[in-house]
């Protein structure tokens, strides 16, 4: 039989005059398209180009010979997916494949680079084996060449010399350019992202992969005991840093940006130092994350918020937001607290939270000036963190007096909310000295405050006569010790009684100062006697040890009706 050609249009680029009953006895869709008798046969979007089906015609002409010629490393993946698209055998070059584990570190970045430009896209969800084969040999190249020299492996070189290769410099440079915004918010932390991004030989080969590709690599890297989490997320950073993308590609860097937050979540993100962390925050201000991956992000800062600065969460709010975006700090605390919730009680988990207790003192007298901070945003602010994470609530005063200073129009209603976030027994006595006479707060609140200030040196008084108590028994007569009893009592009575006489509920407005007063005089009382007994308890020690059992004491003032 005479054989029968028919002209093949490569997508336009190349024309091709082949034997149609060679190839469609190889190809399925030459087979179709050739029914019942086409002139000319288009083919579009076959992948590899004329390159490809130029190979694909040779192997048809001679399918019994070695192919060595056509079949190499350079062309197995080309011929695979080309293949695949023609609806042919794709095991043709099965002795290739098999062969993979032998092919050099530039032929598996050409392999790779074929796999990521023919290979299943994102939404697909056909298996693609080729796709997997390639990827597991690059990840076990770069395994097997940390697990040799692990702690060198940030300076060591690429396994050969090869052309494929670029230099560090012309390609870190390049990218950099078309990548500026994410180099200078690294560059905000150069100490340590420095550090952070210090790249392995193999980081900078790896910079052609697509966000969806590297997520697959990053995916095989994690199974590799030879590759640690923190070499892991030192290739993400440099990613991030030197992926190269349009200067005006915003959309690019946004995916880019999300792809490497999606990664580091799932690892283990103390090797990543906090400032980096808030560097990468900042970028993603000016992107319109998902709320998937902005989520993800507030997760991996907020579990490191206890290693953050002032100056790490002073971040700007959104345009007519105020200054700081505090709602921003707010959902970082949240993650923390659900973070450290996991371990609550434990001696770590206690040691973070007063650490991140003293941070946000001091965000929130940065805050408390802002004009435009809602009342409800300061109080959820100061109400965010358990009681425990302070031991002195003076901070959080001088920021309320700070912000009811500064937002003058608050009303009477306001003013009391925002009060609510005081633990009164935690006060120190010049802060409730300074509360009781502010006149910017509720008369209720100041009477509060001493009230709580007198109750808490009642208690200490009692403690202090109760040691008191304990060294006479040991030192006095029976007679001496009654009579300094009798007294003590009687001043604890008047406390008590002082305390009783002062029924605030019932108080004209215009009698509360003269109250006020009386009460901050009988705190100052009670100081003097605190501090009297803790000196006379330390002289009774001194006699104790000099073995003297005949001295004296003076007896406690007595506090004024």
């Amino acid at each position: 039989m005479a054989p029968c050609y028919v002209q093949v249009d490569v997508a336009g680029d190349e024309f091709f005059w082949v034997d149609k009953e060679i190839l469609s006895s190889f190809s399925g869709r030459i087979n179709r398209l050739s029914s019942p008798h086409p002139q000319v046969i288009i083919l579009n979007g076959i992948p590899g180009g004329s390159e490809a089906f130029e190979l694909i015609t040779r192997l048809c002409y001679s399918p019994n010979k070695g192919n060595s010629d056509i079949i190499t490393p350079a062309t197995t993946c080309l011929l695979h997916y080309a293949a695949r698209f023609m609806g042919m055998d794709v095991d043709m070059g099965t002795k290739q494949i098999q062969m993979m584990k032998y092919w050099t570190w530039s032929e598996l970045l050409v392999a790779s680079r074929q796999c990521q430009s023919f290979g299943r896209k994102e939404e697909e969800e056909e298996e693609d084996i080729m796709f997997d084969k390639v990827m597991d040999s690059v990840v076990s190249r770069i395994a097997s060449t940390n697990e040799i020299n692990p702690s060198n492996s940030s300076y060591s070189s690429s396994p050969e010399n090869s052309g494929v290769r670029y230099s560090f410099e012309t390609r870190s440079n390049a990218s950099t350019k078309n990548n500026s915004s994410f180099s200078c918010c690294f560059s905000a932390s150069s100490s340590s992202s420095s550090s952070n991004c210090q790249k392995a030989w193999w980081f900078e080969d790896l910079m052609f992969l697509r966000p969806d590709v590297l997520k697959k690599m990053v995916v095989k890297m994690k199974q590799q005991p030879q590759l640690d989490h923190a070499t892991i997320c030192r290739f993400l950073l440099y990613y991030l840093k030197n992926k190269p993308c349009s200067s005006s590609g915003t959309e690019e860097k946004r995916i880019i940006l999300e792809a490497v937050i999606d990664l580091l979540y799932s690892l283990d993100r103390t090797t990543v130092s906090c400032r980096t962390l808030f560097a990468i925050l900042r970028m993603s201000l000016s992107m319109n994350l998902t709320q998937p991956s902005a989520a993800k992000l507030d997760g991996i800062v907020g579990s490191q918020i206890d290693r953050a600065t002032l100056d790490n969460i002073l971040l700007p709010a959104p345009i007519g937001g105020g200054v700081y975006d505090v709602g921003l700090v707010l959902r970082l605390c949240k993650s923390f607290l659900i973070q450290i919730g996991v371990a609550a009680g434990s001696s770590s988990s206690r040691r973070k939270l007063k650490t991140v207790g003293s941070l946000i003192d001091l965000y929130l007298a940065e805050v408390a000036p802002d004009p435009l901070l809602k009342p409800q945003k300061f109080v959820s602010l100061a109400m965010l963190l358990p009681d425990d994470a302070r031991d002195s609530y003076d901070g959080v005063y001088r920021a309320l007096d700070m912000y009811i200073t500064v937002h003058i129009d608050l009303t009477e209603e306001q003013r009391l909310r925002i009060c609510c976030v005081l633990n009164y027994e935690k006060l120190s006595t010049e802060t409730c000295k300074h509360l009781a006479q502010n006149s910017l707060l509720p008369s209720r609140t100041a009477i509060q405050a001493l009230l709580s200030q007198q109750s808490k040196l009642k208690n200490l008084l009692t403690i202090t006569t109760s040691r008191s108590r304990s060294v006479k028994g040991r030192n006095y007569s029976p007679g001496e010790g009654n009579q300094e009893e009798e007294e003590e009592e009687e001043e604890d009575e008047q406390v008590i009684l002082y305390a009783k006489k002062l029924d605030v509920s019932n108080m004209e407005n215009e009698k509360l100062k003269a109250h006020l007063q009386g009460m901050q005089w009988k705190v100052l009382e009670l100081e003097k006697i605190c501090r009297k007994l803790q000196s006379q308890i330390t002289r009774i020690m001194k006699t104790n040890t000099s073995g003297r059992n005949n001295s004296s004491s003076k007896s406690l003032p007595k506090l004024c009706s």
